[in-house]
C-alpha cells in the first residue's frame, strides 16, 4: 500500500550532499538488511524483515480545553533491499486527536569489492567512474481548527537519508519537508522558509579515488522516515516519504589514471555480485506527484547529477 499527500501548506526543506572518509577493508559476503517501523501515541512497532507495516488506531481523547474529538491514525512503512537496489517508504496521518504518529522504513546492503587493474602494483590510486539514480518524493499536509486549545507547537515532516562509500570516499544525500504550525487560541501563524528550488531526484555521477587491486569494503543504506503530531489541538496532518521507486546502482563503468588515461579493469567482489553492472532499469518508474522546496546544495567530492 502507498498513500500520496498533496502539500497543502508552506513547508521547509532541505538537500544537502556531503563527504567523509571510510575504512578501507572487506567482508566475507554480501549482507543484506531491511526493516520498517511505526509509533501510533505511545505504541511502538517494529518488523527488520523485508516487509510492510499497515496499523489504523482510533480512539477519544481529551484535545484540551475540554474538548474531546475522536482521532484516527493510520501508518505505512516498507523496506526492501536486493544488491544493488534500495527500496524504502513510509507515511503516516492523523486527524483529530492530541497524539502523533511516526512511520519509518530502512535498507542496506554490505559487501566488498576489488578494482582489478592489470600491470599496476597494489594500492595504486585510480580513478572510478559509476552513477546512482535516485527516484522519489515527498509531501507534507497540516491544517489545525480555529477551535479552542492551548498554545502548543505542531510539526508535520517527511525525510530520507542515503549514505553510500566504497572505501576512503562516503557520499551522503538527504532532502526533507517540514510544516510547523503555532496555534494559539484563535490566531495561526504558520513558520515557513523556502531556500532553493532544486530536484534532488534524478542520475548522480561520481568520480573517486581508490586503490587498485585492493579489497575495498562497500556499503549503502537508505533510511526514510514522517512523523506528524502535536500536543494538546485538534488537528489532521499526513507526512509521506516515497523511495519505492528506489535507489538503484549503474554500475562502475570506467577506471582511470592520475594523468586522465584510461585503463582496462575487472571489477570483483565477495559476494560475486556485478559492480559494473547497472541496475537502473530501462525505464524508472515515475515518483508520486509532489511539490520539493529544497535547500541549496554545494557540489563536492566531484560529484555530478544529470537530468533524466
Amino acid at each position: 500500500m502507498r498513500m500520496n499527500y498533496c502539500i497543502a501548506a508552506v513547508v521547509l526543506g532541505a538537500i544537502s550532499l556531503s563527504a567523509s572518509a571510510a575504512t578501507v577493508g572487506g567482508t566475507a559476503s554480501l549482507s543484506l538488511t531491511a526493516g520498517a517501523w511505526y509509533e501510533v501515541g505511545n505504541e511502538y512497532y517494529v518488523d527488520q524483515l523485508p516487509h510492510t507495516l499497515d496499523i489504523a488506531y482510533s480512539g477519544d481523547k481529551d484535545s484540551g480545553g475540554g474538548l474531546v474529538a475522536p482521532y484516527t491514525i493510520h501508518s505505512v512503512a516498507s523496506g526492501s533491499v536486493t544488491g544493488g537496489v534500495l527500496k524504502a517508504a513510509a507515511s503516516t496521518s492523523y486527524t483529530q486527536g492530541p497524539l502523533g504518529s511516526s512511520a519509518g522504513a530502512f535498507g542496506q546492503w554490505s559487501d566488498s569489492l576489488t578494482v582489478n587493474v592489470p600491470g599496476l602494483e597494489v594500492g595504486t590510486p585510480v580513478k572510478i567512474h559509476y552513477t546512482i539514480q535516485v527516484s522519489g518524493t515527498l509531501a507534507v499536509d497540516y491544517s489545525m481548527a480555529n477551535g479552542p486549545g492551548n498554545a502548543t507547537h505542531s510539526m508535520a515532516y517527511a525525510s530520507w537519508n542515503f549514505d553510500h562509500y566504497i572505501g576512503n570516499t562516503q557520499f551522503r544525500l538527504n532532502a526533507g519537508q517540514r510544516v510547523d504550525i503555532l496555534n494559539n487560541g484563535a490566531s495561526l501563524v504558520t513558520n515557513n522558509a523556502n531556500w532553493a528550488d532544486e530536484d534532488p531526484y534524478g542520475l548522480y555521477t561520481f568520480d573517486g579515488w581508490v586503490p587498485a587491486n585492493m579489497e575495498l569494503y562497500t556499503h549503502s543504506q537508505l533510511i526514510v522516515q514522517t512523523w506528524v503530531g502535536d500536543g494538546r489541538t485538534v488537528s489532521t496532518g499526513s507526512a509521506s516519504a516515497d523511495l519505492g521507486h528506489s535507489i538503484y546502482w549503474g554500475g562502475i563503468d570506467a577506471v582511470s589514471l592520475a594523468d586522465g588515461s584510461a585503463v582496462d579493469f575487472t571489477i570483483s567482489s565477495a559476494s560475486g555480485l556485478d559492480y559494473g553492472h547497472s541496475f537502473i532499469p530501462s525505464s524508472v518508474p515515475e515518483p508520486l506527484p509532489g511539490v520539493m522546496f529544497l535547500l541549496g546544495v554545494p557540489l563536492l567530492m566531484a560529484m555530478r547529477k544529470r537530468r533524466m
